[in-house]
Formats: structure tokens, sequence, C-alpha cells
């Protein structure tokens, strides 16, 4: 019965644009340097790796709303990106979207308490994700079979410290946080 409840319908929903525009707000930037795994163009970035993501370097600010059934090995990539580039001049940053569920998993738990570079934003209230075949986005509503679930955003990066304080301060977008000391 729990395998079910890790499931959905598709697998690659687009990210809702209150979230990565909080982030890139957040942030004070106007566009992320790489979507390092989308299956189109909405989220706005220098670079979109639309395929072969996680066999790419990445560096810089990050976004990375990955396939839900294959979230363990893109987590796995982004705290390898960072740990790769903490000593280089561009850095590697990610923002990284959630499901809520995927929180209690064991891979989950071991993979945050191995690391200590990364804070968790649970957002407060449910988020309506875009169905990827949606073209028009005035019809993204709330019953054409979006997600709709809890949503953490995970920060995994090298400036941990600054933006769990700044965010503390000034959340631009109603959440809990949760981090590692």
């Amino acid at each position: 019965m729990l395998n079910n409840y890790y499931k959905s319908k598709h697998n690659n929903y687009c990210t809702p644009e209150e979230i990565y525009s909080a982030i890139l707000k957040f942030t004070n930037n106007i566009k992320f340097n790489i979507d390092v795994c989308c299956n189109n163009t909405n989220i706005p970035a220098h670079r979109h790796i639309m395929s072969k993501g996680l066999e790419e370097s990445w560096n810089g600010i990050c976004f990375m709303n990955p396939p839900f059934n294959e979230i363990n090995k893109w987590l796995k990539k982004a705290f390898n990106e960072v740990n790769r580039t903490k000593d280089d001049i561009i850095k590697c940053d990610v923002w990284c979207i959630m499901p809520g569920n995927r929180m209690n998993t064991k891979y989950m738990q071991s993979l945050l308490n191995s690391h200590s570079n990364w804070f968790i934003a649970a957002l407060d209230g449910r988020f309506n994700f875009i169905v990827p075949d949606c073209e028009d986005e005035t019809n993204i509503n709330r019953n054409n079979g979006g997600l709709n679930t809890q949503i953490f955003i995970l920060y995994i990066g090298n400036k941990k410290q600054l933006y769990l304080y700044q965010w503390n301060i000034n959340s631009p977008i109603k959440s809990i946080l949760l981090s590692r000391p």
C-alpha cells in the first residue's frame, strides 16, 4: 500500500511560477544559471538541460525539479556537484523542489545525515504543479491532473548559513525551516 504513496500520474511536472519566482527573488536573480533537469523551458534560466543532466557538470545557481521516480539519483548528483565546486571560483548552489512524502524515506534521511550544507523550507499550503503537456498556462487549473501535494524546497550549497539566516528574517514564501547544524 505504501508503494502507491510514492507514485503519481506523471513523473515530470513543471514547477508553478510562485515557487521558482520566490527563490529568484530571494537570491536577487532574474534567472537561474541552469535548470538541470527540465522537460521544457518554463523556468527562467540561462541554460536548460533537457537530457543528460546527470552526466553534465553544474555550476552557478541551479534549479532542480527532478523526476520524482528518480529523485535519489538527482539528489546524489546535486550533493556531489556542490561538494565538487566548493573550492572553485564559480560554485554550485542547487535549489531543489521535492514532494513532501520523500522526506521520510531511508535514502533521504541517510543522505541528509551525511551532509551538512543544506536546509529545507517546508512550504505552507499545497501547490498545483503544471501537467507537462498542458500548453496553455492559463489553463493549468486545479482539475487537469496536476500534482497537488505538500512541497519542500531543499537548498544545497555553500551559502547555507547566510541563506538560512536571511530566510528566517525575510522568507520569500511562507514556510517552516529544517536544517542540520
